[in-house]
């Protein structure tokens, strides 16, 4: 005898053993064992009966039987620790989300109370305002329109990301080329930072898609610029390991909390 998982028709739902050697389908090729446990039927376990002298003795029976049931209770193991493992995912996730709302919500208010507030100054009729004052106001309602221009920018990326819209479109690059573009796109937000910029000249290209690689690194530098003491310098290294290319973003940062 073999076990086969191969069911004839109706017998999904029965909670009783069925087929050769029962009433019910006596004439079928193979004995059907119903794996129940309290939570309802978990699965079937299938024989194929193939002669006479695979017929089942008692004892045979009662073994099966009790095999059944050991196996129906590890599937229900196996399927209860799937939903808790799937249940402490949507916990994890539920968190992350609202995390990342939060940060998301508090840096689309940071430039956007700078770009009021500049609008503000320029509007009020009260305040006298030389040219040289109105420029570098004006400066900086840019500066942050570009900055929040760029956090939406990220944020359609991600949904497209996540929707399977952006495809991936490798090139071989040069990691100097990358980490310069995107230092080149942070604009005057590494002005007033000191960065220091390793890339070994004889460093191999590396097959990735530029744009989102650049982006990457902009999202990474801009938040070691953020989150990180306004006079420290940001480092960024780049080595070869293997057969990879390792790039490595550091600032000095009071870095995430313990848990």
């Amino acid at each position: 005898m073999r076990t086969n998982g191969r069911l004839p028709f109706g017998l999904s739902n029965t909670k009783k053993v069925v087929g050769a050697g029962t009433d019910t389908l006596p004439n079928s090729k193979a004995r059907f064992i119903p794996l129940v446990t309290a939570r309802g039927k978990v699965g079937v376990l299938a024989i194929l009966i193939t002669g006479d002298k695979d017929k089942l003795t008692i004892g045979q029976e009662r073994l099966m039987e009790a095999y059944a049931n050991l196996a129906a209770v590890a599937i229900e193991s196996i399927l209860l620790n799937e939903e808790a493992h799937n249940a402490q995912i949507l916990r994890d996730t539920e968190k992350l989300q609202t995390a990342l709302l939060n940060s998301v919500s508090h840096d689309l208010r940071t430039p956007l109370v700078s770009i009021i507030g500049v609008l503000s100054s320029l509007q009020e009729g009260g305040i006298q305002l030389d040219d040289a004052a109105k420029v570098k106001l004006i400066k900086v309602a840019w500066e942050e329109a570009e900055r929040l221009n760029h956090l939406i920018t990220n944020l359609l990326d991600v949904s497209r990301v996540e929707a399977g819209a952006i495809r991936i479109l490798k090139q071989a690059s040069d990691v100097q080329d990358l980490v310069g573009t995107a230092l080149e796109q942070l604009g005057n937000r590494t002005v007033a930072r000191p960065i220091e910029v390793n890339i070994p000249v004889n460093l191999p290209f590396v097959s990735v898609d530029f744009g989102l690689i650049v982006q990457t690194l902009v999202n990474i530098i801009d938040n070691a610029l953020k989150y990180s003491p306004a006079d420290s310098a940001i480092e960024i290294k780049a080595s070869n390991i293997g057969s990879e290319v390792q790039i490595e973003i550091a600032d000095r940062g009071f870095g995430n909390p313990a848990r």
